[in-house]
């Protein structure tokens, strides 16, 4: 089980008892310009067990509905941040959207991502071209060799 601690002004809303997300509303009302990215209060803190991380998401009608998107895909809140959550949402209209007061926006999902600590081997780095050899590691990001 994960503990989470939450310090909100208004009740976290799960759809249905079988939904892994958790509805999140806007505090206050909002207005964002066009094409600019506006950070947005959530109206919730956290305090969350080691290992455990709260990823933020858009519901799934934010772009249809107001033409809006979160800025950098997916919030992360680890497991020692105790502000209160920001969400950046970037509105790809060419006219400026009120997000209400209360409006959901967002949704929460509390989960474990790591049970051991990770262990680097650092010495796989000397040599690397040698010890991993690869056409792709030529073409650079993005590039699948075709």
């Amino acid at each position: 089980m994960i503990k989470v601690t939450t310090l909100k002004w208004y009740e976290l809303i799960q759809g249905t008892p079988w939904s892994a997300w958790y509805d999140v509303k806007a505090r206050w009302t909002w207005y964002i310009a066009p094409k600019t990215v506006a950070l947005i209060p959530v109206g919730v803190k956290v305090a969350l067990d080691r290992w455990v991380v709260c990823l933020v998401f858009p519901r799934s009608s934010l772009p249809m509905k107001k033409g809006l998107m979160v800025a950098n895909s997916v919030g992360v809140v680890d497991s020692d941040y105790r502000w209160e959550v920001h969400i950046q949402l970037y509105n790809f209209n060419d006219y400026e959207v009120k997000i209400e007061d209360w409006e959901r926006l967002w949704q929460l999902i509390f989960t474990k991502y790591k049970e051991d600590i990770v262990e680097y081997d650092w010495d796989s780095f000397q040599d690397w071209e040698k010890k991993f050899p690869s056409k792709r590691w030529s073409l650079w990001f993005g590039s699948t060799g075709n």
